[in-house]
C-alpha cells in the first residue's frame, strides 16, 4: 500500500468460500439422463479451482460434502413443455438434458 492510500476491506460476499446446493430435476414427459454424483462434484471442485485461481485465491467453493451439496433427482410436477414460457434459461435446460443442473450459491442464509 502507497501512503495516503486507504486500505481496502474485505467482503464477506466477495471473498471467501461460498457454499453450493445442486438441484438436479426431470419432468414426467422427459426422465432419465441424469448427472451423475461423481461429475457433479468434480464440476464443483473445477469450478473451485477456476475461481482461486482467477481470485488470487481469495474466493472459491466448498467442495461436495464440505459446505455444498447435490440433490436426488427431483420430479418436477408438470411436463417438460409448461416451464418452457419461464425464460431463456428454463428452455435452454430443458432442450439439453443433460446439462439440467440449478446452481444456488449461498452464503450464510442468503440465497443469490
Amino acid at each position: 500500500m502507497l501512503s495516503g492510500e486507504l486500505p481496502i476491506m474485505e467482503s464477506a460476499y466477495t471473498e471467501g468460500t461460498k457454499s453450493l446446493i445442486i438441484m438436479r430435476v426431470d419432468f414426467p414427459d422427459y426422465t432419465g439422463e441424469r448427472v451423475s454424483f461423481t461429475t457433479l462434484s468434480n464440476l464443483v471442485q473445477s469450478m473451485n479451482t477456476f475461481w482461486r485461481d482467477m481470485s488470487y485465491d481469495k474466493a472459491g467453493w466448498a467442495s461436495v460434502g464440505s459446505g455444498s451439496d447435490v440433490t436426488p433427482t427431483l420430479r418436477l410436477p408438470l411436463d417438460s413443455s409448461n416451464y418452457e414460457s419461464l425464460g431463456r434459461c428454463a428452455r435452454r435446460h430443458v432442450r439439453r438434458p443433460r446439462r439440467r443442473v440449478t446452481i444456488w450459491a449461498t452464503t450464510s442464509s442468503t440465497w443469490w
